[in-house]
């Protein structure tokens, strides 16, 4: 369980990246554009790993969880939003909601 849990930490960490550098590119010739494709193609592989080890809900839950713990990280860090007791109530109580919807 901790090495598909890692799996998926890894699939969303890179894709979250491979985001962040396609909307930095000017354009398609860009080395911006070239490492955010290179990030998504690489996701490819870490989908394939994850989608053997666990199920697909699974999967969707823990993907849904650690998109939005990496969201609210990097809101604050890149963009320097506050990061308030109702920002962490609201993020706990969404994290909790996706893990009881099982």
């Amino acid at each position: 369980m901790g090495a598909s849990i890692t799996v998926v930490f890894l699939w969303v960490a890179l894709a979250t990246f491979g985001d962040i550098r396609f909307k930095a590119a000017t354009g398609i010739i860009t080395a911006d554009f070239f490492v955010g494709a290179l990030c998504y193609a690489l996701t490819s592989f870490l989908a394939i790993v994850a989608f053997h080890r666990q199920q697909w809900g699974w999967i969707f839950i823990i993907w849904n969880c650690f998109s939005l713990l990496v969201a609210m990280l990097l809101s604050v860090v890149l963009f320097r939003e506050p990061f308030t007791l109702k920002r962490a109530a609201a993020s706990t109580f969404v994290v909790l909601a996706i893990l009881l919807s099982d």
